[in-house]
């Protein structure tokens, strides 16, 4: 099942790993086997939250075995004893609800109204609640689930999976790819891939590939590439790129922003300031 929080324990020690709650990262991380020879070697363990809440108090968190097969060696009241002494270590290192972190070293986090920087070339996997604030710059990472906060900066890449009510900020050259219900605002050269429900208000040289059933609002030099059932509201210089079902409007008073709709799509383009409706019909196959 793989469920925080896992551990890894053989006949005298225990692990878990600072990345992921995977048995098999925690495995290939210390170089350990299942078996040696035809013997299991190894004791998958969970100790996890009975209602799913991971920032409920550890104390209370059910222990559970997570394979069939146990090893000889194996003792229910001892394996449990040893699993929640290393329960401690890592929730002291991953659960985070109060004040401000540096994460420096990366890492798997589960964050409830903190803020956590990551920084230089920091991976991090953050699970967040609450107004949790995750600011991204340098050469960072960034995975976000739930309704997190992320300010990307710098060489920053964003992965926002969430839905939730995830908010990402971009800006510089910062990398950002949405899901879900994410909502984007992207500045300066930011590039976003938005998928899924994700919507996106792009100004400066954004550049913006949507897919799915997301929305894009443009300004000012951005660059949008539209497909699927996306929406796209271009003002300014924006330029936008249009295929399948995807529907583009141009709003504003003042720029031209350009649109490019597809050969062989759907696409509709729509003039507001001109009141003007243009839709280019799917090209016909020629049959034999």
């Amino acid at each position: 099942m793989c469920n925080p929080a896992s551990f890894v324990l053989t006949k005298t020690n225990v692990y878990w790993s600072k990345n992921s709650d995977h048995h098999d990262t925690i495995l290939e991380e210390n170089n350990l086997r299942d078996t040696f020879g035809s013997k299991i070697q190894i004791l998958r363990v969970e100790i996890t939250p009975p209602d799913g809440d991971i920032f409920s108090d550890p104390e209370g968190w059910v222990f559970q075995y997570d394979q069939d097969i146990l090893p000889d060696w194996a003792e229910e009241k001892k394996d449990e004893a040893r699993a929640r002494k290393a329960l401690e270590v890592w929730h002291a290192r991953k659960i985070i609800t109060s004040g401000v972190h540096r994460l420096d070293d990366g890492g798997e986090f589960f964050v409830d109204n903190a803020t956590v920087n990551a920084c230089d070339n920091a991976t991090v996997n953050a699970y967040a609640r609450g107004n949790a604030t995750v600011n991204a710059c340098d050469n960072a990472t960034v995975n976000a689930w739930g309704n997190a906060t992320v300010n990307a900066r710098g060489n920053a890449t964003v992965n926002a999976y969430t839905r939730g009510n995830a908010t990402v900020n971009a800006c510089d050259n910062a990398t950002v790819k949405a899901w879900d219900n994410a909502s984007v605002n992207a500045r300066g050269n930011a590039t976003v891939k938005a998928r899924g429900n994700a919507t996106v208000k792009a100004c400066g040289n954004a550049t913006v590939n949507a897919w799915g059933n997301a929305t894009v609002k443009a300004w000012s030099n951005a660059t949008v590439n539209a497909c699927g059932n996306a929406t796209v509201k271009a003002r300014g210089n924006a330029t936008v790129k249009a295929w399948d079902n995807a529907t583009v409007t141009k709003v504003g008073l003042y720029g031209k922003p350009r649109v490019f709709l597809q050969k062989g799509s759907c696409a509709v383009l729509l003039d507001r300031r001109n009141g003007i409706s243009i839709t280019v019909a799917k090209k016909k196959r020629k049959t034999r």
